[in-house]
């Protein structure tokens, strides 16, 4: 698996997103992680999904937002998307 950031595998990044939204609906926490934990790892085509989806949703934003400066440093890690 591989890392996101310090601590984070692309596994956790994707169960934790599934848990937040899971708890802003209302359903308690506990039968959350019970539920994801009785399932085992995540599909790993499931993850890359996910990222896919994170990065055509980089990609429309970067397109209709007036503020992108492609070359700018500050957006350097976008511009490859």
């Amino acid at each position: 698996m591989s890392k996101i950031g310090p601590s984070k595998t692309k596994d956790q990044v994707v169960y934790d997103s599934i848990r937040k939204c899971l708890v802003n609906q209302g359903t308690p926490s506990a039968k959350i992680d019970d539920i994801l934990k009785s399932k085992g790892d995540l599909p790993e085509e499931l993850v890359n999904k996910y990222f896919g989806m994170i990065g055509d949703m980089v990609r429309q934003r970067k397109a209709k937002d007036s503020d992108f400066k492609k070359g700018d440093p500050r957006f350097k890690h976008m511009d490859s998307l």
